[in-house]
């Protein structure tokens, strides 16, 4: 179980991931293992993280990861394929449905348009959008991917809170200060959600990303983010 959270401000972005690390009892007890998990990693198409059950999204990420990756459609066919195997290999475990509702991907990418410039996106994969379709977060837009264990109403709710503090560049705003004000809108969004969810940790990784190499700061908390992005001040 983890929280996501991506904002995209057009040609530059952050994609956020908790580091909790869990099991899941017999009971469907939540037991914390610990908070150290690198949920963001770098690709050469960008940075990806997920949500949901590790083994799903490590097959995936181990794709993107070795650079075969042409374009979005061949990321797209990965999870497809990874998700058929997975149900194919727990045939007749009742968790399994469960685990491929509950299990997600965001990654971003540079996007060749048509007009031969290009353009920085971000794709999230949610089986609740459609089992073979990825969705492009819109520019100025921003979105949450709650834990297992929030409803969907309440990962809903999660979501037009950060949408209504989020902040885009403007005439009295700069890009590094809109970074710099999202990055708060972040850290204080998963310090709620820790609060509230024993799958989701306070600390958490947080990429800056955009046509270019990403940059991921890890281990941010809400005591040190000030200190860890004062490279945007």
């Amino acid at each position: 179980m983890t929280l996501i959270i991506a904002v995209n401000m057009g040609e530059i972005g952050l994609i956020a991931s908790d580091k909790a690390e869990v099991m899941i009892a017999p009971n469907g007890d939540v037991l914390p293992v610990h908070q150290e998990a690198e949920k963001i990693i770098q690709t050469p198409l960008g940075v990806i993280t997920g949500a949901g059950r590790v083994e799903l999204l490590d097959r995936v990420k181990a794709f993107v990861e070795s650079g075969e990756v042409g374009n979005t459609d061949q990321v797209l066919n990965a999870i497809v394929q990874a998700r058929e195997g997975f149900r194919a290999q727990y045939a007749g475990d009742p968790q399994v449905e469960s685990a491929l509702l509950s299990t997600s991907w965001v990654f971003n990418y540079t996007a060749l348009l048509e007009n031969e410039e290009t353009a920085h996106r971000i794709a999230m994969f949610h089986a609740s959008w459609g089992e073979e379709s990825l969705r492009i977060l819109g520019t100025d837009q921003a979105i949450s991917i709650g834990p297992g264990d929030f409803t969907a109403e309440e990962s809903a709710e999660l979501t037009r809170q950060i949408r209504k503090r989020v902040q885009m560049p403007n005439a009295d705003l700069d890009i590094r200060g809109a970074l710099l004000a999202n990055v708060e809108v972040v850290i204080e969004a998963m310090a709620d959600v820790a609060a509230r969810s024993p799958s989701v940790s306070k600390v958490c990784d947080i990429a800056i990303v955009g046509q270019g190499m990403p940059e991921i700061v890890s281990d941010v908390t809400p005591s040190n983010w000030a200190t860890r992005f004062e490279f945007l001040t």
